[in-house]
């Protein structure tokens, strides 16, 4: 049992709405959102934010984190940098409060509460950031991805020790990962001497049609089967397999939701909450800021338990079952 202490979610007011919306066959939205957030700050000073509003709603004092995780996808504001350094500074943590950086796409957060709750054996609480601020021509948020739609914003969540007691917890979590799966945001692209251009929409389509023809359709569809179904199995016996009132899924099209996660999906739960029509992907805070949600929106009743589920390229898989305590 992992207590989480406290959750915050910062979805920036100004939005963007797609004016060429790509419906499928059964008449729904391809990328499943009705608008994506834009931020009006650098990516880590929404973390920043969303950090110490975190702080604020448990009064917890700075000097007990130590541990301060920071989670991204896209570029954070500078090239040869830490921005979780940088988060550290500004929230003004002390020095024996270790920074780490995750870098691993979409699955970032879910995997920095894993490793969190491991380091926290000993005591302590860990304080785990996300941000993201996409930007054209190096990100577009519309054209990435034909079923995804990436929108602006960051969360914050806040951990104990396990064992702890608090009001929601983390009761089970699991992860698994098929790293052959790794090439497909790559292709036959060769390795670049300097950084350089994100590729463009288009070159990451044909990125992935490049690792298709080299291992063939079916292993993704395959993979994500067998792993999101062991992911569920492990995290619900982990929380000692507790009814599951609704699920959230990763915060993609209706299409590659079904693809990647669907099987899941439906061994957990028949209600799929989808929290993203107004935020679109979150890149490395999607399961963050559906944690802070649940949170901040009372959706769970005490005694109940829901199921978060992410993944990101590379490939790793989540599943979180979020647990309301009688308090």
């Amino acid at each position: 049992m992992i207590p989480i202490l406290t959750s915050a979610a910062l979805i920036p007011e100004d939005v963007e709405v797609d004016g060429r919306p790509t419906l499928l066959d059964d008449g729904s939205v391809a990328k499943g959102v009705d608008s994506l957030p834009i931020g009006d700050a650098p990516a880590p000073d929404l973390a920043v934010r969303a950090a110490r509003e975190a702080l604020k709603r448990a009064n917890l004092h700075r000097d007990s984190i130590s541990l301060a995780m920071h989670c991204s996808v896209f570029h954070q504001g500078h090239h040869r940098w830490s921005p979780t350094h940088y988060i550290h500074e500004e929230l003004g943590l002390n020095e024996r409060c270790v920074p780490v950086g995750i870098s691993m796409l979409c699955s970032g957060g879910a995997v920095a509460l894993q490793v969190a709750a491991r380091y926290l054996a000993e005591g302590g609480a860990a304080l785990i950031t996300s941000g993201e601020r996409y930007r054209g021509p190096a990100w577009d948020r519309w054209e990435t991805h034909p079923d995804i739609g990436y929108g602006d914003g960051a969360a914050a969540v806040v951990i104990g020790s396990p064992g702890g007691s608090s009001e929601y917890a983390i009761s089970g979590i699991s992860q698994r990962t098929d790293s052959r799966l790794e090439g497909i945001e790559r292709g036959d692209r060769p390795f670049t001497e300097l950084p350089g251009a994100w590729p463009s929409g288009e070159e990451l389509s044909e990125a992935r049609e490049e690792f298709y023809a080299r291992v063939g359709r079916d292993m993704l569809r395959e993979s994500a089967g067998t792993n999101m179904a062991a992911c569920a199995e492990e995290a619900l016996a982990d929380a000692g397999f507790p009814e599951i009132v609704f699920a959230v899924p990763p915060r993609l099209g209706p299409r590659l939701q079904r693809v990647l996660f669907g099987e899941a999906l439906r061994s957990l739960s028949t209600d799929w909450r989808q929290l993203g029509r107004n935020t679109g992907h979150m890149g490395a805070g999607d399961s963050l800021v559906a944690i802070a949600q649940i949170m901040e929106g009372g959706l769970l009743e005490p005694g109940q338990s829901a199921a978060v589920v992410g993944g990101g390229g590379g490939f790793t898989w989540s599943c979180v079952i979020l647990t309301r305590h009688s308090i």
